[in-house]
């Protein structure tokens, strides 16, 4: 095994302890950068999905007949429906800005609450009720320069428990991200992987 995949020490915040002092991290349990990420961890738990199929398969592993859920971009409402049959037509809102679609989501399920709105009107999302799970899909490859602040928004006004999103974008940009001990993790072992290399290549063949 390589000695890289185990070395690393990371506070329970996902900061880096490795190779810190004792009295070092004594002073990073009460610092502020400690209690933020400690907060952030505690907040909205957010889940990305790409595709209808991930997407669908979060109402079934998420939602329970006790939640109250809103789903942003609803379309024709065939996810809202889902999410009815999980915990109930009067606990599921269904909101679109088109007015197109938000009728025939009315006329194909009438029971569910079905309303046109604009996702960013947080004010007028708030009126609505209170949910403490919210499903957004507002176009899956939607720019991230929009959806982020959307997510940000709906994190910091409306304090849901889980917030699940569609998008091809965030998904990708995810996948590419990595903490700082994975990065490190990742150049030792192309380091090794180098020298390997190097080593082998000067034998010459019998």
């Amino acid at each position: 095994a390589l000695k890289h995949r185990v070395k690393h020490r990371v506070c329970a915040c996902g900061a880096l302890l490795e190779g810190t002092k004792p009295h070092d991290e004594v002073a990073h349990m009460n610092s502020t950068r400690h209690r933020r990420n400690l907060k952030a961890l505690s907040s909205t738990k957010l889940v990305v999905t790409e595709n209808w199929a991930e997407y669908r398969r979060m109402v079934r592993l998420h939602v329970t007949a006790a939640d109250h859920i809103c789903e942003v971009g609803c379309g024709r409402g065939v996810t809202t429906e889902l999410l009815a049959r999980r915990c109930g037509t009067r606990r599921v809102l269904g909101i679109d800005l088109s007015e197109k679609v938000i009728a025939l989501a009315r006329e194909r399920y009438p029971e569910i609450r079905f309303e046109v709105l604009n996702a960013l009107d947080l004010s007028a999302v708030r009126k609505l009720g209170y949910f403490n799970k919210i499903f957004v899909d507002i176009n899956g490859s939607r720019e991230l320069e929009t959806l982020l602040p959307l997510l940000e928004a709906y994190e910091t006004v409306l304090k849901p428990a889980l917030l699940v999103v569609k998008s091809v974008r965030l998904k990708q940009l995810m996948l590419r991200c990595r903490f700082v001990w994975e990065a490190e993790a990742e150049a030792e072992a192309a380091t090794e992987s180098a020298a390997a290399t190097a080593a082998g290549g000067g034998c010459e063949e019998e």
